[in-house]
Parts: C-alpha cells; structure tokens; sequence
C-alpha cells in the first residue's frame, strides 16, 4: 500500500524527472521508476511514450517485460489493465499491471509494473496506486514534452550558430566569465585563448590584454559595442555589448571565427557546387583568401594550371572573376551541412 508520504515523494519525483534541467537526471525517468519499483514491490518498471506512430521512447528499471506496440495500440486510456489482457496466450509467466494515459493531442505514455511467477500477484490496492500515479503522469509527460522540445530547438540554434563560427560569452559586471558556449571552449584550446567560466579573460599577450580591459571598461560605462580582435590567425573576433536580459548589468561577448573551406571535406564542397574535386580545392584556398600563385603553390600546381582551372570554376558557377566567386560561395549553405 503506498501511504501519504510514500505519494507525496514519488509524486515529488516524477515532476522533478519531469521539469530536470541539468544534472544526470535531465530528460531522464529512472528515479521516478526506481522509487515507484520499491513502494510497489516491483520487479521491474517500465514506461513508454510514444508521440505518434513513430516517435517512441522507453525507459525501465529491473526485469519488465517486452511490449510490442500493437498489443498497446487497442488498449483505453485511464484504466488498469492485468498482464493476460495485454498479452494474451503470448503472456510470459508473471504478474503486470499497465496504464495507458493520454497526454496532450499526440503523447501517449503506457506505464506498468511487473512482478516474476516466483513471487504474488499484485493487490488490488498497486493497481488503485498505480491508477492514482497516472492521474499526474499526463501532466509531467507534458511538462517533459515541452522541455525536451525546448531544449531541441536550443540546441539546433546552437548548432547553426557554431557551423557559421559564431559562439558568445555572458560577463558579469565584474568581468568574470559566467557561461561560453561549446564554440568558445573550442576557441580556448584552438587559439590557446583562456575562456573559462568563474574566472576573468586575462589573455598572456599583453597588447591583448590591455586592448580587451580597456573594451570591457568601455562597454560597462556607456554600453555602447566595443569590438577587440582576439587573433590573427586564426582570425577572431569579440564584440562586448550590453546584456539586455541581464538584470546586473552585465555583458554578452559575441565570437566570429569564420570556418575555412579547407577544413570543409572537397568531396562535400565538389558535390555542392558542381565542381570536380580539384576545382573544389582550388576554390576553397582562393575562398579562404590565397591568391591565385599561392593557391597553386599550395596544391603543387603550376600558376597557368590554376589559372585554367579557376576559369573553369567561374564558368560551372557562372560567376566572373575571383571577388564574385568568393561573394557566391561565402553566402551559400555549404557551411550549414553538419
């Protein structure tokens, strides 16, 4: 029997899965299976959430069972059902007690518990529990819905902006680096550019150093941007700007490190253009800023080779001349291909 206590700390648990927004729990549902297996005196506890016909996720603790998706297709909503009803013949030896529950216009999530033939039935009262749990279970699926859907759209914008070189800092008013993004770490061990979180960007060159304290100076006092490049090569930049949605006055630091086309697979650019897979090259070092005689150099070509073949690149793209070829390339999606 679950008694009030036992209720309020599994209902506790299930929206604190439900609503996690870090931590190993995130997106997670084990430790609300985990606490419901104990009060219930489950062997195994299982729940699925499917959002249509193809989008389905499972997660258990313990031994429970395997449960195609067509034996759960004609079950109804809101009621207890034992494992010979589910199952049929087909049922294994044991005891089960499955919910279904709607949650929102397309989730379902089917909930169960199990217990081994070696062991009794369960009473009346888990099933009058379970009952009760998936009174709530629709309103913390969607929650979990909602945040996971969420955290797919953060985490796409957050791909696009890496693969267009763009990542940011949030600064506090102090100076003190309080989150970077995934391209900001990646900038910290490419450039050897010290970002990390509670601690102030304090670069080891000193004209760096002074350029940026007196930006960050600046941008705290009047607000308006202040720009500081960061290197050379390769070529960074950081704009400070005030953080609007920072209650204390802080910063938001935006990082431009435009991607080289050479670090672009030739094969990936020669498919996207139209081009062979020497024109790919070759189009990516004059892209990337070589000139005609470097990029020769660089590939092992003579100057007349590369100057037959950049024509042939202008003609498939129907571009003229190396600026416009530059221009077609650095604004097409070849970059947002992951």
């Amino acid at each position: 029997m679950f008694y009030v206590d036992d209720q309020t700390r599994l209902l506790n648990t299930l929206f604190s899965c439900a609503a996690a927004s870090e931590g190993p729990e995130r997106g997670q549902w084990q430790p609300f299976l985990a606490r419901l297996s104990d009060l219930a005196r489950a062997d195994g506890v299982s729940l699925c959430l499917a959002q249509g016909r193809a989008q389905r996720r499972s997660w258990s603790v313990g031994q429970a069972p395997n449960i195609a998706p067509e034996a759960l297709e004609p079950l109804r909503f809101q009621r207890v059902y034992e494992q010979s009803e589910v199952l049929g013949e087909a049922a294994e030896s044991g005891f089960l007690r499955l919910i279904k529950v709607r949650s929102g216009p397309n989730m379902q999530a089917v909930l169960s518990l199990f217990r081994g033939a070696e062991k009794s039935d369960f009473r009346a009262i888990d099933g009058q529990s379970l009952d009760l749990v998936a009174g709530y279970l629709a309103q913390a699926v969607s929650i979990w819905a909602a945040l996971e859907e969420e955290r797919s759209l953060a985490a796409l914008n957050a791909q696009t902006a890496q693969l267009l070189g763009a990542g940011w800092l949030l600064i506090d008013s102090g100076g003190v680096i309080t989150h970077l993004s995934p391209l900001a770490k990646d900038l910290a061990e490419e450039a050897g550019l010290p970002f990390a979180t509670r601690r102030r960007f304090e670069p080891s060159d000193p004209a760096l150093a002074s350029a940026y304290r007196a930006a960050l100076s600046a941008c705290l006092a009047h607000g308006r941007p202040q720009s500081v490049l960061l290197s050379h090569e390769p070529l960074i930049e950081m704009v400070l700007q005030r953080d609007v949605q920072s209650s204390a006055g802080g910063l938001r630091a935006a990082l431009r490190h435009a991607p080289q086309l050479r670090s672009i697979d030739p094969a990936r650019l020669a498919t996207h253009f139209g081009l062979t897979p020497s024109e790919a090259r070759l189009a990516a070092r004059l892209c990337d800023g070589q000139s005609l005689r470097d990029a020769a150099q660089d590939l092992g070509w003579t100057e007349q080779t590369a100057r037959s073949c950049s024509k042939a690149i202008f003609a498939r793209l129907g571009v003229s001349g190396q600026p416009a070829l530059v221009r077609h390339i650095l604004s097409s999606g070849v970059f947002l291909i992951a």
